[in-house]
């Protein structure tokens, strides 16, 4: 009697009559409910409730057996709905799905920072009890490693506090053990932030404003630039949603990578999804190889660790001052720059990190050479593979 899929067929973009939209809704987003009823259905609607508390939506005919519900923007939290038709024959009900909208969180100011020979760890804050932690490392010559890691809200914003304590520090610092993994580093705090230097690489802090710079050492052109007064979306019982990390570049920048396309090489000016897609001969501007990897002429590049769907929005159309509500790209000290917006979804694992690689180089062939280095170089078939493969390729001749 009443078809109803929450989540569709799980296509990013194919959508069904009978499903909601958004899938994962945050809050104020403005709801949709889908669902089909079997013919001669005179009225439906949609109960809403959370907390005991129950709302009536109506919804709307579009066809013969397909309607519509608008919820509106909803609170965040865990809700649940039942969706109700009624005919000549009386009312039927559906099962009742669950529904969670994820609140945003935000860290907005450093509070204190612990070094040790591999890198540095930053307790960062925010509005609402907000809590993540910042580890900066060098992954290799050139290549700084970035995690954002949220942590559960525990009570309210601390005062602001710049400090700085190594491994056998007084015991004020944040307890947290550095992976072993990387280059060496050393690591100096100042009044304004904190500086780490590796091997072919300098990272500079900046904790009144979050900037942060990666730079080669004599080559300032060679940079990467980004905010990490970042912001996530976390799920009514802890779990991360999505993360969200600014970027800032000059906006006439031109920008190559993220995997196979059949568009032109620029990346500049569009939105794109990074995740594994086909469509056959219908691709546009859907990926087709997905890598979560781009570069500048200018000698740098950003890797994604992860294996999530992402989309970078490299539109670019906001000055640094409107990069996003908070400003986060005028908090990190350039008016001129323009923003680009990294997004990955984190699969609603608890504690997920966002994992971000910054590389700079003296050249961009050297920069793919250190994204190579990372995650491997890439293992050929045999000769004999290509024919078979070749072969399906019906419409050249045999």
């Amino acid at each position: 009697m009443i078809e109803h899929r929450p989540f569709g067929i799980d296509d990013p973009y194919k959508r069904l009559v009978s499903e909601r939209s958004p899938r994962d809704p945050v809050a104020d987003d403005a709801l949709q409910i889908g669902f089909r009823s079997a013919p001669g259905a005179i009225e439906a609607w949609v109960m809403l409730e959370r907390d005991g508390q129950q709302q009536r939506h109506a919804a709307q005919a579009v066809d013969a057996r397909t309607w519509l519900a608008l919820l509106g923007p909803l609170e965040a939290g865990a809700h649940g709905y039942t969706i109700h038709v009624r005919t000549d024959e009386g009312e039927h009900a559906s099962e009742r799905f669950t529904l969670d909208v994820a609140r945003e969180r935000r860290v907005e100011q450093a509070l204190r920072g612990r070094v040790d020979s591999h890198g540095l760890t930053v307790s960062l804050s925010g509005r609402d009890g907000a809590r993540a932690e910042l580890r900066l490392g060098a992954s290799a010559p050139g290549v700084a490693r970035v995690e954002l890691t949220p942590a559960p809200a525990a009570g309210g914003a601390a005062a602001p506090a710049v400090t700085q304590s190594s491994d056998a520090g007084d015991g004020a610092a944040t307890p947290y053990e550095v992976p072993a993994r990387g280059l060496p580093c050393t690591t100096s705090a100042d009044d304004d932030g904190w500086t780490l230097r590796a091997e072919g690489l300098e990272v500079r802090l900046d904790a009144a404003t979050l900037g942060l710079t990666v730079a080669r050492p004599g080559r300032p052109g060679a940079r990467v630039r980004a905010s990490v007064a970042a912001h996530w979306w976390e799920l009514p019982d802890g779990r991360v949603l999505r993360h969200h990390l600014t970027l800032l570049t000059d906006p006439l920048e031109p920008l190559y990578g993220l995997g196979e396309r059949f568009l032109g090489p620029d990346l500049r000016g569009r939105c794109w999804d990074v995740r594994v897609y086909e469509e056959y001969k219908e691709q546009g501007e859907r990926t087709y190889l997905p890598i979560p990897f781009f570069l500048s002429p200018r000698g740098w590049g950003v890797w994604l660790e992860t294996d999530a769907p992402a989309k970078i929005d490299a539109r670019g159309t906001r000055s640094a001052g409107t990069a996003d509500r908070a400003g986060t790209a005028d908090r990190a000290g350039d008016a001129s720059a323009s923003a680009i917006e990294l997004d990955v979804d984190a699969v609603g694992r608890e504690g997920e990190a966002l994992v971000a690689h910054l590389i700079v180089a003296d050249a961009p062939y050297d920069v793919t050479a250190a994204f190579v280095g990372l995650t491997g170089a890439i293992a050929l078939p045999p000769s004999w593979a290509y024919g078979p493969w070749m072969s399906a390729n019906t419409w050249n001749d045999q």
